[in-house]
């Protein structure tokens, strides 16, 4: 979890390692003082653990660079530049489907071994 051990972060926020551990696993919730803590140990807002449906844990820095991005958009109250991105993003997503259908994997030969003499 972002460099840390299940054991530092639960001492950083006040937690039983288990609970940790539960979290992760989707087994337990998330109350709002753990998330607070959490926020505040990995500079995220709230929503941002939510964002991602299979895991309450904080998002890959992929996806962090494109949540700042849509974030700096909607402080300039451009929310059509992120319309347009997510399009062109869609569109050069839907070509790359395309073209890994169209083109065949290379199949790896098996080399038999030789004696060497």
């Amino acid at each position: 979890m972002h460099g840390y051990t299940q054991e530092a972060l639960a001492n950083r926020i006040k937690a039983k390692t288990s609970h940790i551990s539960e979290m992760e696993n989707g087994k337990r919730g998330i109350g709002e003082k753990i998330i607070v803590r959490l926020c505040t140990v990995f500079k995220v807002e709230p929503y941002e653990f939510y964002v991602n449906t299979k895991s309450p844990i904080p998002l890959t820095p992929l996806q962090h660079k494109a949540l700042d991005l849509i974030r700096d958009a909607e402080e300039l109250k451009s929310d059509h530049v992120v319309k347009e991105v997510c399009e062109f993003a869609q569109y050069r997503i839907k070509l790359l489907k395309k073209e890994l259908k169209t083109k065949p994997f290379p199949r790896r030969v098996k080399r038999r071994k030789t004696r060497s003499s």
